[in-house]
């Protein structure tokens, strides 16, 4: 499901992007707008990545220093 969340993400700060050079023409501006259209979803995909990856080395740490623990 988050997947599917996430490619609709993604197409819809393409089309978004798309659709500000069709409406308003290559400029400066419009290339930086279209830009950060397309990196707000990578950046939010890396930071879900990211944050998911950090959780379970927590928690496999916390199982080790438990496990730990429990063995003295």
């Amino acid at each position: 499901m988050k997947r599917m969340a996430y490619w609709g993400c993604a197409m819809v700060s393409v089309a978004l992007a798309g659709g500000v050079f069709y409406f308003y023409g290559f400029s400066l501006r419009t290339l930086a707008i279209a830009l950060v259209l397309l990196i707000c979803p990578v950046l939010v995909v890396w930071l879900t990545f990211y944050l998911a990856q950090r959780s379970e080395a927590d928690i496999d740490e916390s199982m080790r220093r438990h496990s730990r623990h429990d063995g003295q």
